[in-house]
């Protein structure tokens, strides 16, 4: 027991040498993030990479308002958007594994109480539908739904909220698309309030219970980053104007980005915040979970997560395939390399980008309190992914 102990220790210590000396002569994160933002104008810029699951470096820089001079570093928290969706499929993997329910668990099966207002187009729905969005729900609510929902959001408990909100999309005409790739919010609101029926706990617990706190993400919180006392000061979101400039986003639509994204109903799809360094722990776990080693977790249930399930061309990542929370994509700076593991977020004024290249052993997340800047995180992505091969 004694010799393989040693060698083990000798071994990681081989690794730690053998990654250090590869990445000694990189750029810095945050010389790529200030050169990035100096660049672009986006108002911060927060990213940073782990490889071999052995050396992390992180970086950001700018302002948490374009019209004040507070700035931002590497614990400020960010909105990471539909990202938050990987972290919904993935606590439903985990009650799977737990026998909580299955991937071909259907609709009716979790909410039979709803099977008389329910349109038959969803009593068949199954989870990994949902999870795929392959179930043929619409994208978002209407507008007028979207008050109603508010209101949940202001007046119940955060699983109240999302438990009456079924009593509206349940009964929604479908898209008319199931079986193909129809990107949906309202199916991970769905999803959320599935999780947390079958769990028997709140969304909100279940994410700390089963992410935050074995992840050590401290930061990691759900609502837009600077309504919260405890919270302030935080980043501001953005939006980026016709003529180029950019507002804060609070300013120009408080109704979205306080009202809207800070309503539990949502957080499911979006809701979501964190620091750069804590959302890289969860997107190196993933990565890890992949090659086998997800912290007591199977390999299994993070490549069922991984595995593409249809075809899904995304406006901003483009052409690739969805799995399940994921998207999985040909590398663009190495195609050879194979394929990555990436999902983007964008909500209230904030942009957010993970990847995760499973042949390189190496994890990229990135973000910016500002909208329409996809382009730019894949940017920062592409750069730091350069500096490390």
């Amino acid at each position: 027991m004694k010799q393989v102990s040693i060698r083990k220790q000798l071994w990681m210590l081989f690794v730690l040498f053998t990654v250090s000396w590869a990445v000694a002569g990189c750029e810095s994160v945050q010389d790529i993030v200030e050169d990035v933002h100096d660049d672009t104008g986006v108002p911060a810029l927060a990213a940073g990479y782990t490889v071999y699951n052995a050396f992390t470096n992180i970086g950001a820089t700018g302002v948490l308002r374009i019209d004040q001079e507070d700035p931002v570093d590497v614990d400020k928290k960010f909105m990471i958007g539909s990202c938050t969706k990987s972290m919904t499929a993935t606590v439903i993997g985990m009650l799977v594994e737990e026998n909580k329910l299955t991937w071909e668990t259907k609709l009716q099966d979790v909410f039979p109480e709803f099977c008389d207002i329910m349109n038959e187009d969803y009593l068949d729905v199954s989870v990994k539908e949902i999870l795929s969005h392959t179930a043929g729900f619409q994208r978002d609510p209407s507008s007028g739904e979207s008050l109603i929902l508010r209101q949940y959001g202001n007046y119940m408990s955060p699983t109240k909220s999302r438990y009456n909100a079924l009593k509206l999309l349940l009964k929604k005409p479908s898209s008319g698309t199931k079986g193909m790739y129809f990107y949906s919010n309202i199916g991970y609101i769905i999803a959320g309030a599935i999780a947390e029926t079958r769990a028997g706990i709140s969304y909100e617990e279940l994410l700390h219970l089963k992410i935050f706190t074995p992840l050590h993400m401290t930061s990691a919180g759900f609502g837009y980053p600077p309504w919260t006392l405890q919270d302030y000061p935080q980043p501001y979101g953005h939006q980026l104007n016709s003529d180029g400039t950019r507002t804060v986003a609070t300013l120009l639509n408080p109704v979205e980005s306080l009202l809207e994204w800070s309503n539990a109903v949502w957080r499911p799809a979006g809701g979501v915040k964190c620091s750069i360094g804590d959302f890289l722990k969860y997107v190196n776990w993933h990565l890890q979970g992949e090659l086998g080693n997800g912290g007591g977790w199977p390999k299994t249930m993070f490549e069922t997560l991984h595995e593409p399930v249809v075809s899904a061309i995304d406006e901003e990542l483009g052409p690739g395939q969805y799995a399940l929370g994921w998207r999985v994509m040909e590398n663009p700076i190495d195609p050879e390399a194979g394929t990555i593991i990436a999902h983007g977020g964008n909500v209230a004024g904030f942009n957010a980008l993970m990847v995760f290249s499973p042949s390189d052993n190496t994890a990229i997340a990135t973000f910016t309190n500002t909208n329409k800047a996809m382009d730019i995180l894949m940017l920062t992505a592409g750069n730091i992914y350069n500096s490390i091969q």
